[in-house]
């Protein structure tokens, strides 16, 4: 008998979370710069990304001729690039803000 796969529903549910937050211009770009293309699609469509409404699982790997479980890996690898990056991003921030300006004399 097959083993049967659990999916990983963290990595989509905590970016779901996040995503309203961010800056949806930023978003945009991010996932331009950072991915594939075929990395970035399945993403804007899962999480309807300049798109009327998300999309499932199942639509996205039928889009993509691929099987659900790939589909979902594919993601999932998406979103980790992301969320390293956006992270390095949030660091870099609040060092900035914590930092105070050099004073410059009159």
């Amino acid at each position: 008998m097959g083993s049967r796969l659990i999916p990983d529903t963290r990595t989509h549910a905590r970016f779901a979370r996040l995503l309203p937050s961010l800056d949806p211009q930023v978003v945009r770009q991010c996932l331009a710069r950072l991915l594939s293309p075929r990395q970035e699609q399945i993403v804007r469509l899962r999480f309807g990304i300049g798109e009327k409404c998300a999309y499932t699982l199942e639509e996205v790997a039928q889009r993509f001729a691929v099987t659900r479980e790939r589909a979902r890996q594919i993601e999932r690898e998406a979103l980790t690039l992301f969320c390293v990056e956006l992270l390095e991003w949030a660091l870099e921030k609040s060092t900035e803000e914590i930092v105070k300006p050099a004073v410059r004399p009159l």
